[in-house]
């Protein structure tokens, strides 16, 4: 079902976007410190 792997591959960008945006706030309050 093509349509269930369209869903399953915007989530996994989602969940890969907020883990990077995760590690970028990390690094940055690492960088203020």
């Amino acid at each position: 079902d093509i349509e269930f792997m369209e869903r399953k591959v915007e989530d996994l960008e989602k969940s890969m976007k907020r883990s990077n945006d995760k590690q970028l706030k990390l690094e940055h309050e690492c960088c203020m410190k």
